[in-house]
């Protein structure tokens, strides 16, 4: 969806999103904060590259712990209230 873009702040809060294709983010290599709060996501099936990872106010069930190898640089991940 994405692919190739240079986005450092990409912010997608609030808007009922219930699945990420697999791949959505793969491709932005200079997002720092991905900001995916208040959304109704249930599974992490998606890949990025970013430094904040924001999934608080999910409606998260089921977190593996392969799900986190999609994650290649986060430093810092936001679970809170799913």
């Amino acid at each position: 969806a994405f692919n190739g873009s240079k986005l450092s702040h990409l912010k997608l809060f609030n808007n009922e999103i219930e699945f990420i294709e697999e791949h959505a983010f793969f491709n932005i290599f200079d997002l720092e904060i991905l900001d995916l709060n208040e959304n109704r996501i249930k599974n992490i099936e998606f890949y990025c590259q970013t430094k904040i990872l924001i999934l608080k106010s999910n409606h998260l069930e089921i977190i593996k712990d392969d799900n986190f190898k999609r994650f290649h640089i986060v430093e810092k991940l936001d679970l809170g209230y799913n």
